[in-house]
């Protein structure tokens, strides 16, 4: 119940929460808290919610005993207008007594906290200052009062040689605002009025059309004060480079301030979180030191710890300036060493010493009272896969030339094949893992990806011939195209809505990582040892997920209920059996509330429902289905696995005298760059502004490549031999951005719940036949048109994929999978 009244309620302003919640809790003056009241509170902590009643007020009475039972809660600028109290003299022929709510009809009330201002540092006097704190004596004996003593000397030096800032109540004026707009907006108001009084007079008409008039004249007024203002700091920001133009700038970026949470049982709550209460030793315990055991503390050590204070930290609850307390030591050392000492020596931390401001800082797209945890042991079978498929790219060269290990060299063809089967593989390994998928289910499917990766690192060290190697790459291509059909669903099965994205892009970032290690591997170790080192990811990866569950929605497609809601607490690390504690009990109550929501929401998406061809038949669907298709189409024929497959081959074109191989690890660098930059704003900026400014950045950055190739003379490529380089890794960051690390993301979350599974198989047997016609087509196209035609092939690619995406592509941020 309360559950589904935090969800109904999350996120909407005012809320006023009443009602006989027939709950105990010692926050409102009962007598204990009992796993009911448990659940109140933290439903109410997650909304932040006030507590109206008056604690110890009795709203109920009866010949058993009395309760407080009926409870009132709301945000905080409500609680500012309400005033709550029980009404002894009414009588309500019931148990529970009469309750009176009222809600001021004025502005709600801002809460106001008597607050000392700051001392101005830029007043300070060191004269005054001194003078001041000159010949102070400490007459105190215990700590406690020595240190009291102490902060009330420095706090009187402060008072005289610093003045505080004023504090007037007024809110400070808009940069833009003049006494021109003050006229305006006073003639606006003036006109409304009237206008809003003659409203059945005849002259309604008149008044209203020059309230109009009015208000256009004071927006006009607004917008040409902005942007004056606006011109003045763009003149400023050449002279004053860190002025106002740079601070607007910055607060701009670093967003509004988060605010601070009111609700005192959420309040109480991280608090306790965390600095847990510690249990209290009794003095018996403790070892008995003589004072006379105990070193003093020397001026010359208060004096060396002293150079550690910057001047420019924040100070203290005190409010004391770094730059006043210094001063205070230096002039007068033995003063803080005799106050040290004594602390020592009676074992005494004095009281003053211990506050400190606690200020809560959330953490972005976290729930204040249910942290989440998700394990990254899925993408060691990606990594797996971006070892095998940057292996490629530095072992073209041996295997071309007569040192070759296969005996005798490959031709331009063969290699073409070798190269291209991983896609054919990855076009057979989408099908029987779309179709098994729902038949075994999502682990067994992760169980059985790893085995053909295995037996291609088995192929390549035992290769005789090319034959070995077709063979090989085709197995590795069945293991990435089940891991571009399972995991993403897995993923996304399991993961909360507000960071699904990033979740998701997670495995494309951990094949660019397996990438540049296959870079790096292969160019540094030997053919052989190569792949006696990455058949043990597949075995760690087989290893490291055992201890997974099945997914929930699996689970309730099969009627695997009990199961189902197992795996559920699982996944949000929820506890399965409580004990027969009251927090544990209370804690149960709310998981379980919440994996019946969950339950409905995905039964609701028709999923235990018979899959038909009217499923895909429809309008919405086959829109979907097209943006899909485009998006994968444009995804592989603008090179973007393509180019990370031969980029030796295209650094060798470009004639740049730097090491290719060297070129290819820079390369993809960049490219998990950019990967890790998408991983960090898909959820904060949407799938649609970063899918489209990969495709724009990545058409310009072949379309340049491209005129290099074409235009540029071998001379002025050996002066600048690190262009091309860089355009390459502007290309694979671009690409990375969205391009590459969204497709996944994009095409699950369009696709419906009841034909997520079948669908996502469909779209992935789409990509792996792309996959294979770019690697067969790109080598060719390199080595017959050229590298120039190559790029403007690529470059058009994305113009079209920018055009569709542009006017066709919904924004997917948020979207709920479980209907």
């Amino acid at each position: 119940m309360m559950t589904a009244v935090e969800l109904e309620l999350r996120g909407k302003r005012p809320i006023l929460l009443t009602g006989d919640f027939n709950a105990w809790s010692r926050t409102w003056g009962s007598e204990f808290t009992n796993s009911r009241g448990r659940l109140v509170e933290d439903t109410v902590a997650a909304m932040d919610l006030v507590l109206l009643n008056t604690p110890g007020a009795y709203t109920f009475e009866c010949s058993r005993g009395r309760s407080i039972i009926d409870l009132a809660f709301a945000d905080r600028v409500t609680a500012n207008r309400a005033t709550w109290k029980v009404e002894e003299t009414i009588h309500t022929h019931s148990d529970h007594k009469a309750i009176i709510l009222e809600l001021s009809n004025g502005a709600p009330q801002v809460e106001r906290r008597a607050v000392q201002q700051k001392w101005k540092k830029s007043s300070f006097n060191l004269e005054a200052f001194l003078q001041a704190w000159q010949g102070t004596h400490l007459l105190g004996t215990t700590a406690e009062d020595i240190a009291e003593e102490l902060a009330n000397k420095i706090e009187a030096a402060c008072n005289a040689s610093m003045t505080r800032g004023r504090y007037t109540g007024k809110r400070k004026q808009a940069y833009w605002w003049t006494s021109e707009i003050a006229d305006l907006r006073k003639a606006c108001i003036k006109a409304r009025r009237r206008a809003k009084r003659a409203t059945l007079r005849p002259t309604f008409e008149e008044l209203h059309g020059v309230y109009h008039v009015r208000k256009w004249e004071l927006k006009k007024a607004i917008v040409r004060s902005k942007n004056l203002c606006f011109r003045k700091m763009r003149d400023k920001a050449d002279v004053e480079p860190w002025g106002m133009a740079y601070q607007t700038i910055m607060r701009k970026v670093k967003g509004p301030t988060a605010p601070q949470p009111k609700c005192p049982i959420l309040l109480e709550k991280a608090v306790l979180t965390l600095f847990p209460p510690q249990e209290e030793t009794s003095a018996e315990a403790l070892p008995t030191i003589e004072p006379s055991d105990v070193p003093p503390v020397t001026t010359e050590e208060v004096l060396h710890t002293l150079c550690r204070i910057n001047d420019n930290k924040a100070p203290g609850p005190d409010g004391v300036p770094n730059m006043a307390f210094k001063a205070a030591v230096r002039e007068l050392p033995h003063i803080f060493a005799h106050v040290y000492s004594t602390c020592l020596t009676e074992g005494t931390f004095p009281s003053r010493w211990k506050l400190q401001r606690l200020v809560l800082l959330l953490k972005p797209g976290k729930q204040p009272h249910q942290p989440s945890s998700y394990r990254p042991l899925l993408n060691i079978m990606t990594l797996t896969h971006g070892v095998g498929v940057g292996w490629l790219a530095p072992s073209l060269p041996l295997l071309g030339s007569e040192e070759s290990p296969l005996g005798e060299a490959i031709s331009i063809v063969e290699a073409s094949w070798v190269g291209s089967l991983i896609g054919l593989g990855s076009l057979t390994g989408n099908i029987i893992f779309g179709t098994l998928l729902d038949r075994l289910g999502r682990k067994l499917c992760m169980y059985l990806i790893a085995i053909p990766n295995m037996i291609y690192w088995i192929l390549i060290y035992t290769a005789e011939n090319v034959t070995y190697l077709y063979v090989g790459r085709f197995l590795a291509g069945i293991s990435g195209g089940g891991c571009y059909v399972v995991l993403p669903i897995f993923i996304s099965e399991i993961a909360d809505s507000n960071i699904r994205g990033a979740l998701a892009s997670l495995p494309l970032m951990y094949v660019s990582i397996g990438m540049i290690l296959g870079y790096l591997l292969t160019s540094f170790l030997s053919y052989y040892v190569m792949p006696c080192v990455a058949i043990a990811l597949p075995v760690i990866y087989f290893l490291t997920i055992i201890s997974l569950w099945e997914t929930p929605q699996y689970l309730l497609k099969q009627g695997r209920d009990t199961l189902a809601e197992r795996s559920y607490y699982f996944y949000k690390n929820l506890s399965l059996s409580p004990s027969d504690n009251d927090n544990e009990l209370a804690q149960h109550d709310a998981a379980k509330q919440e994996f019946e929501t969950f339950k409905q929401q995905v039964l609701s998406g028709g999923i235990r429902e018979t899959i038909t061809w009217r499923d895909f038949l429809n309008r919405s669907t086959l829109k979907i289905f097209v943006i899909n298709f485009t998006l994968i189409i444009c995804n592989q024929l603008s090179g973007s696995f393509a180019l990370f497959n031969y980029t030796s081959h295209i650094f060798n074109e470009l004639e740049t005298q730097i090491a290719a191989n060297t070129c290819t690890i820079v390369m993809g660098a960049s490219q998990v760059l950019g990967i890790v930059c998408a991983v960090s704003l898909v959820d904060r900026l949407g799938r649609r502004p970063l899918l489209l400014t990969s495709f724009v950045g990545m058409g310009f950055g072949e379309l340049s490549i491209g005129l290099l190739k074409q235009f540029a003379p071998s001379d002025l490529l050996a002066q600048l031999n690190w262009l091309p380089l860089l355009l390459m890794c502007l290309v694979a960051f671009i690409a990375s951005l969205g391009v590459i690390s969204l497709v996944f993301v994009i095409v699950i979350e369009l696709l419906p719940a009841k034909i997520r599974s079948v669908g996502t198989s469909i779209c992935m047997v789409t990509l792996s036949m792309f996959i294979f016609v770019s690697l067969k087509i790109y080598p060719l196209m390199i080595f017959g048109p050229g590298l120039s035609a190559t790029m403007y092939m690529s470059a058009a690619a994305c113009a079209f994929g920018f055009s569709v995406m542009s006017l066709f592509l919904p924004e997917t941020k948020g979207k709920l999978l479980t209907n």
